[in-house]
């Protein structure tokens, strides 16, 4: 039954475990020694202030944010309170440099812990106003013994009678009397529970804490995938995941809402530019109380807009945690550190923040998802607004990764490089003794190098690098190789962190795979053997890069194969499982072609590239931030099957165009033909020149379905019997299989043009998407695509050396050769029907059309 919505006077009633911040920060010495200043400011030391935390924070911040009346926690004189009474968090800052133009704030350098009363209750605290008739209660139970207390919340309960219920909840989950008692949703106004109006908050850690293996910073889709397939796997969280709302933040840039008491697929915020945890990351320093300004801005949204504020609280919620962790404590008039509670409710969300439905029943079904996909749609035309336009403004909504120079959209390759860059940070946050080794594989100018040195350098932030590189293929004896780790070991020395590439290391040497056993004890005890001496190698970051396999799939095969197969047994003669296991990661990189024939997003690598290596090739030929090319010209750049020799070959198409000094860059800037023919294809990149180019099966199914469009148009614009005989013996009436090729392909290239049509009005065709409404009318956009539609049309039969005359398919003559303005109606009649048709047309092929978000 639903409750009437509470009056605007209602409160917003917080309760919850309370505690007091005691924030310390390093005070210098004053004075030299023997000033008349007291002893201990003459020496370096420490000042402490409390502040409100927990359940008190977040009333605070909630008055500054909402409009509503706020009823909270409130303990006086906390500087009075001992242990015994109530929970104290003791934290360590550290303040930056006060200079004029720059205000003094302090930042969280250790977390010291929690101390407070023993055994397992707390007194109830007490509120500073009444409770009654509430527009939502918020309990902030962060499993210090409130929710164990019935004293504290059972009264509050029944009688707030509380249009709305938010729990913010801690670890462990869902349990204790108080989730028992609230699980079923507030008790309303009229005395009737309400599911629907339960909403429970918490972070994913402490999900994670739970036993839900959800993956940390990969990809947002490998996130909300796990979060789909593990929510369930612990049975004593099914009251969390059947309830009404479940919203769980991912650190300052993700939440997933789950709606568990619906079918409707859950929802992910996000921001595309950062993975879990990157946000804080970037800060000057570590900051608390993110998810008490969540829940603040959460509940005061709620409370303003019971309707809709759900959506526009967390947008707003992670905004105000971002500037939360931001702004870092500023300084009140004493000097002391404060929250700052102004700066982190500032009305307005990040407009950076993104919201998508997970396709669930996809994931479940274990189909494949990407963002980029369901966004965005077909690849190439992404990847020409990447070129043209930039990546920023092409690619807003969807993730993208970047590592220093190294951008990318591809799902794979984000996984792959964050996963490596994951890897390697551990490994430098600590002090270590040996080695520790990544593979890394992909077909030759493929970029193996550029990718992991940027992964690598973003990873270590401060730490020097020093990159080497050594091809095995050029070593000629084991003393070569020799050589290669003292020159590592001089650099560890040194102090820098050495970035060692061994490229082709799986060239022969004294047979195929030879020099694998030569780097197991290196890899493994961070030592080389010379002159029976051992020589430790010190801290280095390992990458062997293949020559000869594109993939470590490939490299591992054989350690799949039954036990006596020969090919099997050789691999394990020259140490290759030896090998394998002392790798502690390893990437694939894509490059700039297909990977296979399941490889979409082609394209969007291809822009990337593309776009820097054109800035760098001749800048003129930008003009702001769009970059002039002409659309052929990048049609074939984007789509031609492959590059003979990977990005190799886009440099060097690239240095044969006459560029310098041009503004444009037009067909005519192309080198010849016999000149292309090293890198690509020619026949194949002219081809893409002249137009774009669906998928063979595709342009034929979509150019008979066009053709029927046109018959059935052509039998309804015949205005007497004369007219309609004459369609008897009109060829380009005929059925498919009787058509001449001529007019089978003119009807295949208007269904080529489908795309770039759909590109004007800002939508893409794509399989049917999972929670996003599909466009299935064409009529606000019919005039204006149906003139393109002529004109490409005339442009192509005047190509083929069609004119203006009477009707006459083996004359090549036709009434359409006109401006659009001068076209009789009948005849702009079958242009307009070709336009409406094509979400009908579409939809009988497996598409759908969509709006670009």
């Amino acid at each position: 039954m639903s409750e009437p919505t509470p009056p605007k006077s209602s409160p917003i009633v917080v309760a919850g475990d309370v505690s007091i911040d005691w924030l310390a920060w390093p005070l210098p010495a004053e004075r030299a020694l023997g000033s008349d200043t007291a002893n201990w400011r003459q020496r370096e030391g420490a000042r402490m202030v409390a502040r409100r935390g927990g359940a008190m924070l977040l009333t605070d911040l909630l008055r500054h944010a909402s409009a509503r009346p706020v009823v909270g926690p409130h303990v006086d004189t906390i500087e009075q309170k001992g242990p015994d009474e109530h929970v104290h968090s003791l934290v360590d800052l550290v303040s930056n440099p006060y200079n004029k133009d720059q205000p003094k704030t302090f930042r969280v350098s250790r977390l010291r812990g929690f101390c407070g009363p023993d055994g397992p209750h707390r007194p109830k605290v007490p509120f500073d106003g009444a409770t009654g008739g509430a527009s939502l209660v918020v309990l902030d139970d962060a499993g210090n013994g409130f929710r164990d207390t019935r004293a504290a919340w059972q009264a509050l309960l029944a009688e707030a009678r509380a249009g709305w219920l938010i729990v913010k909840m801690a670890s462990p989950l869902a349990t204790g009397p108080m989730w028992e008692a609230v699980r079923h949703g507030p008790l309303g106004p009229a005395g009737h529970r309400d599911p629907e109006r339960l909403i429970v908050v918490l972070n994913a850690d402490d999900l994670r804490a739970e036993g839900i293996a959800l993956s940390r910073r990969l990809s947002w889709e490998r996130t909300a995938e796990d979060f789909v397939r593990e929510l369930g796997s612990n049975g004593r969280l099914d009251t969390l995941a059947t309830c009404a709302h479940l919203i769980v933040r991912f650190d300052c840039d993700g939440v997933i809402h789950h709606r568990g008491r619906n079918s409707e697929p859950p929802v992910l915020y996000f921001d595309p530019a950062h993975a879990e945890g990157e946000f804080v990351d970037a800060q000057a320093g570590r900051m608390m109380g993110m998810t008490a300004a969540f829940t603040a801005i959460l509940a005061a949204a709620l409370g303003d807009d019971p309707e809709s504020g759900l959506d526009a609280g967390i947008r707003r919620g992670m905004t105000a945690a971002r500037r939360l962790a931001e702004a870092g404590f500023h300084a009140d008039e004493k000097g002391a550190p404060t929250y700052p509670y102004a700066d982190a409710v500032a009305d307005g969300p990040d407009p950076a923040i993104v919201a998508l439905p997970i396709p669930s029943k996809r994931i479940a079904a274990g189909e494949p998802w990407s963002i980029l996909h369901d966004t965005l749609g077909d690849p190439a035309s992404a990847a020409r607004r990447v070129v043209t336009d930039g990546p920023a403004a092409a690619l807003s909504r969807v993730p993208v990764a970047r590592f220093g120079d190294l951008m990318t959209a591809d799902r794979r390759e984000i996984e792959s490089f964050r996963a490596i860059g994951n890897l390697l940070r551990e490994y430098l946050s600590a002090p270590q003794t040996k080695p520790i080794s990544i593979g890394v594989f992909g077909p030759p100018g493929a970029g193996k190098s550029f990718g992991v040195t940027q992964v690598a350098a973003h990873a270590a932030q401060e730490r020097k690098l020093a990159l080497l590189e050594f091809n095995l293929s050029q070593f000629a004896t084991l003393a070569d190789l020799i050589a290669a780790f003292h020159l590592v070991r001089d650099q560890a020395l040194s102090g820098a962190v050495p970035l060692v590439f061994f490229d082709e290391f799986d060239s022969a040497f004294s047979g195929e795979l030879g020099w694998l056993r030569n780097f197991l004890a290196p890899m493994q005890d961070g030592r080389f053997r010379e002159g029976g001496h051992a020589h430790p190698l010190g801290a280095a970051i390992f990458v062997f890069a293949g020559g000869t396999r594109s993939s470590f799939a490939e490299f591992a095969a054989p350690m799949a194969l039954a036990k006596d197969d020969p090919q099997r047994l050789q691999f394990a003669a020259v140490k290759g499982p030896d090998f394998a296991s002392r790798l502690r990661g390893h990437v694939d990189i894509l490059g700039p072609d297909p990977s296979d024939n399941r490889d979409r997003t082609f394209p969007i690598r291809r822009g990337f590239l593309l776009r820097s290596l054109i800035e760098r090739r001749e800048p003129r030929l930008k003009s702001g931030t769009r970059l002039n090319i002409d659309e052929g010209v990048l049609n074939a750049l984007l789509t031609v099957p492959a590059y003979r020799h990977g990005v190799r070959s886009m440099e060097a198409v690239l240095a044969m165009s006459a560029l310098t000094g041009r503004i444009q860059f037009e067909r005519a800037a192309l080198p010849p033909a016999n000149q292309l023919g090293l890198h690509v294809d020619t026949d194949a990149f002219m081809a893409r020149v002249k137009g774009e180019r669906l998928d063979d099966d595709l342009r034929e199914k979509l150019g008979r379905l066009l053709h029927d469009v046109y018959r059935k148009q052509r039998r309804a614009i015949a205005e007497d019997d004369a007219e309609r005989s004459q369609l008897a013996t009109d060829s380009s009436m005929r059925d498919w299989e009787e058509l001449d090729e001529d007019l089978r392909e003119s009807s295949r290239l208007q269904a080529d043009d489908i795309p770039r049509k759909l590109r004007l009005i800002g939508c893409f065709m794509a399989p049917e998407i999972e929670g996003r409404v599909p466009v299935n009318s064409l009529s606000d956009h019919v005039a204006m695509l149906s003139e393109r539609e002529h004109e490409r049309f005339n442009a192509e039969r005047l190509q083929k050396h069609w004119r203006l005359g009477e009707r006459d398919t083996q004359k090549r003559t036709g009434p359409f050769f006109v401006p659009w303005r001068d076209l009789a109606e009948k005849w702009r009649s079958l242009d307009e029907s070709a336009v409406a048709a094509i979400p009908a047309v579409l939809l009988q092929v497996g598409l759908r059309i969509y709006h670009a978000r």
